[in-house]
């Protein structure tokens, strides 16, 4: 319900910044002149004009910074050439030139790694996060935001901590993973309120007001933009408080309460006016006229709409003007072309007889060219439907016999673990039986016999436990009886015993049993990657996520252990990482592995349901 109101204040917002920041950059330059400051107090100032003009004059911000970049090379200091890139890249970004960007603000973070500028580092991954999100690669960007967020947390940076879950949240927002979204904004808001930040606070009230309208949840989406307005008057900020009775006014129009929803738009109306923000005024008269207009008040409808109108008519520019009567001579000049065009056309059929059965011919020529073609192309479209059918029977075949191979295969575990726990381990069990009442009668020569006997037991009693826990892991009672997220509580119950190891799970939406190939699947992919973490990674920590959506399943396996070159993953066979792919194939869902040396792996699982 924002989107146009958002495009709508951000160029006033620009606009005033223009106009504060042109005074501002002509002091800083005309300090520059000044011949007698030092280089350190020159890179400053360079620094400084460089953040002036990033946003509201692209060309003159690039030469200001490339000038930073020299100075700061000169004499040597590192962290601001890493600050000066980051700026370069934000321009380069806003100039629409993405892949430049990435470059720039990954070269920005190679140097602030060397100089261990934690907070630096935080920045620019962020820096590259806003630009893949611009590229609407938001799984790329998620992994930076979360990268950001791990740095921020490390550098205490109350700030950046709330603004990274709002960005994670905004992708999952755009990848319509609306739970995870609000999983997010939530965690924004929550560190927003504990640093007490009027921005950060505003921005996740907005956030989640935005994910409730977008729901059709207005009255939920009320009650956050309400709390934004406060914060927006707290500030005295004319801009958000524009910004949110826009909203307030639209929430209560989708909640047919009117009256409400035009005190809203008035007192809109009101600032609009005190500020002489017509852009906002105009979308405040359009939203009053519309308001009116499902009110079946048509006269004032019709006077609010009108007002929209001629305000909307007075902001175009001399330009814009001046384009469109370029536009509208031109099309006359080749209207009136095409008119003599045609008027010596027809004169030249009504003289040439013989050139109209010419074209008689030429036409029926035509005519049959194209029926060929087309009969061409009808028999191509049938060959390739044809195809198409094939193909689909093979895939299904295929996937009728994949189905047929893992349902035989847990058939097979379930019929050998339980063949161990009826099978050998009543024999076993029979044995210790009658070898207890052999103890008894038995009369014992010597101690080392009856030593020897206890030891002969004690192995019985082992094979017992071995056999009851290789039947378990092969077909966990708990998957049979309950389902995927009791297997999933009691594995994880028990590798949380070990001292070295601790296991965090977290389980959302999913409350139905899924289908019970999926949940031994499921089951089976997260016991190889667990063990996988177990055997290689060296982590002492891992966090499990199950978040059930609408029409989809993801599971989110985190370990804070050596990790490893994803680029090489063809080279882990030994680990199981193909089977893990695989399995997850069949169920026509993708696996992500997101790691690197030294930083832990994350493996992500998108599954239909």
């Amino acid at each position: 319900m924002k989107v146009k109101g958002l495009l709508v204040l951000l160029f006033i917002f620009f606009a005033c910044r223009i106009f504060a920041f042109t005074s501002l950059s002509d002091s800083l330059e005309h300090e520059l002149l000044n011949q007698q400051i030092v280089d350190s107090t020159r890179l400053k100032i360079l620094y400084q004009v460089s953040r002036e003009y990033t946003f509201n004059d692209p060309e003159r911000a690039l030469e200001s910074i490339d000038k930073t970049i020299a100075l700061a090379k000169k004499i040597h200091k590192t962290k601001t050439i890493g600050d000066a890139l980051s700026l370069k890249g934000k321009v380069l970004k806003n100039n629409g030139d993405f892949a430049k960007a990435i470059e720039v603000h990954l070269e920005a973070l190679k140097i602030k790694e060397s100089i261990n500028d934690v907070l630096g580092q935080s920045i620019s991954n962020n820096d590259i996060g806003v630009v893949y999100k611009s590229m609407k690669n938001y799984h790329e960007a998620m992994k930076y935001y979360r990268q950001s967020n791990h740095l921020a947390t490390q550098a205490n940076f109350g700030k950046g901590i709330a603004n990274t879950l709002n960005n994670i949240g905004t992708s999952f927002f755009e990848l319509r993973m609306i739970d995870s979204a609000i999983v997010f904004y939530n965690k924004a808001l929550t560190k927003s309120q504990e640093i007490q930040d009027p921005a950060c606070l505003a921005t996740s009230y907005n956030n989640l007001g935005n994910i409730y309208g977008f729901n059709d949840k207005p009255e939920i989406a009320l009650g956050y933009y309400l709390k934004c307005l406060e914060i927006d008057k707290s500030g005295n900020d004319a801009y958000g408080m524009t910004l949110s009775l826009l909203n307030i006014g639209e929430s209560y129009k989708e909640m047919d309460q009117y009256e409400k929803s035009l005190e809203s738009f008035r007192e809109a109306e009101r600032i609009c006016i005190e500020n002489d923000a017509k852009p906002m005024l105009k979308d405040a008269y359009h939203s009053i006229g519309d308001c009116y207009y499902k009110m079946k008040m048509f006269d004032k409808a019709y006077y609010y709409l009108d007002k929209y109108s001629e305000l909307k008519d007075s902001l175009l520019s001399d330009e814009s003007t001046q384009q469109i009567a370029e536009m509208q001579a031109k099309f006359e000049a080749e209207k009136k072309d095409l008119q003599i065009r045609n008027q010596n056309a027809e004169l030249a059929v009504s003289k040439a007889d013989a050139a109209r059965k010419r074209i008689l011919i030429y036409v029926l020529i035509g005519t049959a060219i194209l029926i060929l073609i087309i009969s061409y192309l009808l028999y191509n479209r049938y060959k390739l439907r044809q195809n198409q059918i094939l193909h689909t029977e093979i895939l299904k075949q295929k996937e009728m016999r994949t189905k047929a191979i893992i349902d035989a295969e847990e058939n097979e575990r379930k019929r050998i673990a339980q063949d161990l726990h009826d099978g050998v381990g009543q024999l076993l069990s029979a044995a210790k039986v009658n070898l207890s009442s052999l103890e008894d009668a038995v009369q014992w020569t010597n101690e080392e016999s009856h030593l020897r006997f206890k030891n002969a037991m004690d192995l019985v009693d082992d094979s017992v436990t071995e056999i009851r826990a290789v039947s378990h892991n092969m077909m966990p009672n708990a998957l049979l009886k309950s389902g995927l997220v009791a297997a999933v509580r009691e594995l994880v119950q028990k590798l949380n015993t070990a001292d070295k190891l601790k296991i965090d799970l977290e389980i959302t939406g999913l409350q139905a049993r899924l289908d019970q190939t999926t949940e031994a699947i499921l089951f089976r992919v997260l016991q190889e990657i667990i063990s996988n973490v177990i055997k290689h990674a060296k982590a002492n920590h891992i966090g499990i996520q199950f978040i059930k959506h609408d029409t989809e399943l993801t599971v989110m396996v985190e370990d804070n252990g050596i990790g490893f070159n994803t680029q090489k993953i063809s080279d882990f066979e030994g680990i199981g990482l193909k089977n893990i792919q695989s399995r997850i194939s069949f169920l026509n869902g993708s696996v992500h592995f997101d790691s690197s040396i030294g930083k832990g792996t994350t493996v992500v699982i998108e599954v239909p349901v």
